[in-house]
């Protein structure tokens, strides 16, 4: 994964994103005009709507042009294997040695899946509307929704699918969105504990 390509998709991603934070902020305020209530988004729900946007942006990104993309794509397949990166990896490692591990994508794909859902978990605390059960299971519903809109092809949107179902990719993003729920928690932002009384 070269620095120029990783650049420029974490770029295409914050572009979109920027997109989807503007059209929620106008959608908000048209919807409290129309109600006659207060228009400002509430400070703490950007978080939640940036980084939420930005991780679907990431999952969904680059989109393709129709009129020219060959189905199915190569080198797209379903991996309904869990824990399927470890063989790849012994594989990479058996032929290229250590080098080739860190060459390949697969290790910084799965760093940059728990890191971003982890600042999810972690707005989600912050935002401190959801108990820590409603947060793993909105995760959990996030990543399922995510990696079935992949196998879709954006729910029909496109002829086939462009980007990868992985069901690893279902495990470290349900596992960055707990660790952020952790993290923030030991912080002490947000709702207690699950089976503690709300304030």
């Amino acid at each position: 994964m070269s620095l120029g390509f990783l650049v420029s998709y974490l770029g295409g991603a914050a572009v979109w994103t920027a997109v989807w934070v503007a059209v929620i902020w106008a959608g908000w305020r048209l919807w409290a005009r129309l109600a006659g209530g207060p228009a400002p988004v509430p400070a703490r729900e950007l978080p939640v709507l940036v980084s939420l946007g930005f991780f679907l942006m990431l999952t969904q990104y680059p989109f393709p042009d129709r009129a020219t993309m060959i189905c199915p794509v190569p080198g797209v397949r379903a991996e309904v294997m869990p824990f399927n990166t470890v063989p790849q990896l012994m594989g990479i490692y058996g032929r290229w040695g250590w080098e080739g591990v860190f060459d390949s994508t697969l290790i910084p794909a799965a760093v940059m899946n728990v890191v971003f859902c982890l600042f999810i978990g972690a707005a989600l605390v912050w935002q401190g509307r959801l108990s820590d059960r409603a947060i793993l299971l909105f995760g959990a519903g996030l990543t399922l929704a995510v990696e079935t809109t992949q196998l879709t092809g954006i729910w029909g949107l496109y002829p086939c699918a462009y980007r990868q179902f992985d069901t690893d990719d279902l495990i470290t993003n349900f596992l960055g969105v707990a660790l952020g729920l952790r993290l923030a928690r030991s912080r002490g932002w947000g709702r207690p504990r699950l089976g503690q009384p709300a304030e």
